[in-house]
C-alpha cells in the first residue's frame, strides 16, 4: 500500500491535512501532457518550466490533483478537485479518451462561424440604397445586420397576414 496524504488550503492559505488514499489502488493515473517551449518540454497546463501535475482517480471515485515543482523549496500539493475541474484538466491535457470514459460523450466539435438559426436563403442583391438603410437600422439598434433582416421580415409578414382581406362587391370589381 502506498498511502498518499491529501491536503486542502485553508482560508489563511495554510495547508491542512484532509485525508488519504492508496495510490496502489488508484483506478487511473494521468500524467500531464507536455509541449516544447523552444528550450524545454513544459506542462500543457502552463505551470512554468519547473511545475508538473498529474490527475489521479481514486478507488473511491474521487479526483486528486498532484502538483509538484522541480524548483527547490516548493512543496508538492496533493488535493481533491471537483469533477468539473478534473474534466477541464483532462481536456487541456488532450486526454479526451479518458474524459469520455468518466464523463460520457463529449460535445461535438464546433466549427467556425455562427450557429445556424434556420435554413439558408439564396443570396439576393439589395442595391446600395436598401443596403445603406439596412446598415443604418443595424447601427441604430446595435444589432447585427442578419438579426435586423430577420426582425423586419417577421414584422412585414405578420402585418401582411393581419390585414383584413377586401372582398369584391357582388357583381362588381373591388374598390
Amino acid at each position: 500500500m502506498d498511502r498518499v496524504n491529501v491536503f486542502r488550503i485553508d482560508d489563511n492559505g495554510q495547508r491542512q491535512y484532509d485525508c488519504w488514499f492508496d495510490l496502489d489502488a488508484a483506478v487511473e493515473i494521468v500524467d500531464e501532457g507536455t509541449r516544447w517551449d523552444g528550450s524545454n518540454n513544459v506542462s500543457v497546463h502552463n505551470l512554468g518550466p519547473y511545475g508538473h501535475e498529474r490527475l489521479i482517480r481514486t478507488q473511491g471515485g474521487r479526483w486528486v490533483l498532484d502538483h509538484w515543482s522541480r524548483f527547490q523549496g516548493h512543496e508538492a500539493v496533493i488535493s481533491y478537485v471537483t469533477d468539473e475541474k478534473a474534466l477541464e484538466w483532462l481536456m487541456i491535457n488532450g486526454s479526451d479518451d479518458i474524459a469520455a470514459k468518466y464523463f460520457g460523450d463529449l460535445e461535438p466539435e464546433k466549427g467556425p462561424g455562427r450557429p445556424a438559426i434556420g435554413g439558408n436563403l439564396p443570396v439576393t442583391p439589395l442595391g446600395d440604397e436598401l443596403l445603406a438603410l439596412l446598415d443604418s437600422e443595424a447601427t441604430q439598434t446595435g444589432k447585427p445586420r442578419a438579426a435586423v433582416v430577420r426582425e423586419l421580415l417577421t414584422e412585414a409578414l405578420k402585418a401582411r397576414h393581419q390585414q383584413p382581406t377586401r372582398k369584391a362587391p357582388v357583381g362588381g370589381s373591388p374598390a
